[in-house]
This record gives C-alpha cells, structure tokens and sequence, in this order.
C-alpha cells in the first residue's frame, strides 16, 4: 500500500498539545478523511517550538505541548541562523521518515518553513513534494490551493475518480459502440442505467446480461430513476409506489449490479430520509456494500442536515451519493458542491459519488470525489451527427463522443483496459 506524509504548518493549538483544534487543519482533515482513516494518509506538522522540526500528528502533546511561538517572518528575516536550525533538525528526521512513505508533500504557506523544508530536502537528499502556495493566511483555505493538494495527493496515490456513463436507453447503436470500445480499443466502461429504463423498455435488461457475461463493460450501476420527478414524466405518488417494485428486482438480479443508488428525492432531504428508510425495510439482507446512499438539499446547511439523517440510520452503505446539484451548476458555485463533498467524506468514510457530473466539475473539483456520472456526453453525440460533414451513424457518433469523455478526462477517469 502506498503511504505519504502531509506536512502542514504549525498552529495555535500546539500550545493545548493538539494542532487538529485549528480550523485550517480541521478543513485539511475533512477532505483527506477516508485517506487517513484508512492509514494511507498520515499528517505532520513543521514547527519551531524548542526546534521540533517534523512532528507527527499525535505526537505534538508530548512535544510541543505549552509552547507558544509564532514562525513571523520578521523574526527569521532577523534571525536566519534560525532557518538553518530548523533546517538540520528537519533534514536528521526525513531520512526515517523516508523509510516510512513513499511520498513526503508538504502544503506550507509559512515562508520561513518553506525555506527550512527546501534546505532539508537538499542536505538529507529525501525529496519533499512541495504545493506551490502564496505567503499568506487565506492561501491555505482557498479552494483552488486545496483542489491543487487533493489532485496531487491522488496523482501520487494513484487514484482516479471513476465515471459512470449515463445511458437512457441501451439502442442497438449505443450496445455496437460499446462493444467497438471493448474489442477495437480495450477499453470497458461503467454504465449507469434506471430502474425505469429497463421498466419502459424489457430488452434492456437482457443487453445488460449480454454486455456484462462477455465482458464487454466494466461496472454496472443500478439507478432509482429519481432524475425523471425533475422532468415531470413521473409523478411523485408513482415513484413511491415504485419503491416495493424495485427492491423486488434488484434482489431478483443482485449479482447483475455493482450499485445500486437507494430511492431520493430531488432537493428534498425529507422525503429522501423517509423513501430510504421504506426501501431498506423491503431489502434486509442485501449486501449494503452495493448501496449507494443519496443525499440532497437546496443549500449547504440542508445536505449536511441530509447526511446526518442518512448516518443516523445505522446501515452502512459502500458508497454515499450527493444529489439534486443542478441549482449549484447554474451558478457555478463549485466551492460548495466541494463543501458537501468534504462533509459527506468525512461523515461517513466512504467514496463519494456526485450525481449530474460534467467535464467542468471534473476539471475544477475531480478531485473531491470518487466517482460520477455524466450524460453530458449525449450531446456530444447530436453536435457530431449535425455538424460532420459527412453524417455520422448513429454507432459512429457514440463511438466517438464516449471515446472523447474517455481520454478528456483519462487523468481522472477509472476507465479499465482489458
């Protein structure tokens, strides 16, 4: 298992002998939540009191535990005899530490411990992996610094969020375009598919079994069919009695679906709560490693609101989803979508699954969450068939837009290859 080290600077709380009191630490840890309780992330903290040097976290109250020392840089200016100091100190602990990770980052916005870490690096010949930030308080909360260290962070660890491709239907040309991807390309997809899809259209479920007995995708997801209460083509007293149906079905079929999303409500964490509290009632027994729990809301308050009811229910589920995000995407509010990604992370230790994705959120906050789906893609598919010169089939259309999303996004996606 790959393991790296995370060196943040020092803070007030090292005087209480607990950096983790501070919000900007607190912040850090929310987004690397699962990394660290699953042992892959560890956090240290550079600091000058008594020239600790490197301090792991936890270790801080044995310490540097009643210390109180701010790292100015007016003091070093003054002092750089100081820097060379902590450099040493630093540059005796890496080479242990190096047997330790695999990777040492450091995401310090302290200019005198940059430069200390800088020179450690270079006397203890242990490369450190710096993220380039600005000499000031903010730069350390800002969203882009932060998007910057968890892609990196993921870079190292090798670890790629995965995309879902969103199929209203499984036509003839799209299952021809998937098995071109397979057999000419080795690359196999997921696919996300509603519940109301296979409902409407019975073929579908067997071109399901089909592409998955020859191995032609890669992972299938199984969805409530939530996003059509957004449209209008079902009614809300439809889809509840929906419910007892699809728990019917998905136990009937178990071993066909990866995922399965558990029923929701758009925008509405109330009828979510009760609707996931009646499906599960209709599903004991089913392995809740295959569950995808759904959370939503109309601003951050209600989502978090929405996650605590959903932890609240005492079933663990292998994945928690955040739903209902198109009023976010409007006005491109891409910090608090990753807000309540951090939340949902930290909450319940998880992957985080983000309904209604685009190349845009993949591009500005990937790297928050674990997986997506996207029919963005489909409109990919219109633009080539109107605009080629020569018109396209509807085969050659899908071929391409998916193998465009494949390699746009190949950084971030968890395409497999045969």
């Amino acid at each position: 298992m790959t393991r790296l080290l995370l060196i943040l600077p020092c803070n007030g709380g090292a005087f209480h002998g607990d950096y983790s009191l501070a919000s900007g630490w607190k912040l850090i840890k929310k987004s690397l939540a699962r990394f660290i309780s699953e042992g892959i992330v560890d956090l240290a903290a550079i600091d000058c009191i008594n020239n600790a040097g490197i301090v792991l976290e936890g270790e801080e109250k044995y310490v540097v535990k009643g210390g109180d020392k701010y790292p100015s840089w007016e003091y070093f200016k003054k002092n750089p005899e100081e820097i060379d100091l902590l450099a040493k100190k630093v540059a005796s602990q890496l080479p242990t530490l190096k047997s330790r990770y695999d990777y040492i980052v450091a995401y310090v916005n302290v200019k005198a411990y940059r430069l200390a870490l800088k020179k450690a690096s270079n006397l203890s010949n242990v490369p450190v992996h710096f993220i380039n930030l600005r000499f000031s308080p903010l730069s350390f909360r800002s969203l882009k610094n932060r998007s910057n260290l968890m892609e990196s962070i993921r870079r190292f660890l090798n670890i790629r969020p995965e995309i879902y491709f969103c199929f209203p239907d499984l036509a003839d040309a799209k299952v021809k375009a998937i098995r071109r991807l397979a057999e000419e390309d080795g690359l196999r997809i997921n696919v996300l598919i509603s519940y109301l899809t296979i409902k409407s259209k019975p073929s579908t479920l067997h071109k399901l079994v089909t592409l998955r007995s020859r191995k032609l995708i890669s992972r299938i997801m199984l969805d409530s069919g939530a996003y059509n209460l957004l449209n209008r083509s079902i009614s809300l007293k439809s889809y509840r009695q929906l419910i007892n149906e699809y728990a019917n079905f998905i136990i009937s079929h178990q071993k066909l679906f990866d995922r399965v999303v558990v029923p929701d409500v758009p925008n509405d964490p109330h009828k979510t709560e009760e609707y996931t509290k009646l499906f599960l009632k209709r599903i004991q027994g089913f392995n809740s490693e295959k569950l995808v729990f759904v959370a939503q809301g109309r601003s951050i308050r209600s989502y978090v609101k929405s996650i605590q009811r959903l932890k609240r229910l005492n079933v663990s589920p292998g994945m928690i989803g955040i739903g209902g995000i198109d009023h976010f995407k409007r006005r491109r509010d891409w910090g608090s979508i990753a807000k309540i990604l951090n939340y949902a992370a930290s909450c319940f230790g998880k992957p985080v699954h983000l309904f209604g994705a685009t190349r845009t959120i993949l591009k500005r906050i990937g790297m928050f969450f674990d997986c997506c789906d996207m029919a963005s893609w489909l409109y990919d598919i219109r633009f080539r068939r109107r605009s080629e010169l020569n018109a396209l089939t509807s085969e050659q259309a899908t071929y391409m837009a998916i193998k465009k999303t494949l390699f746009e996004n190949m950084s971030r996606t968890g395409m497999c290859s045969n």
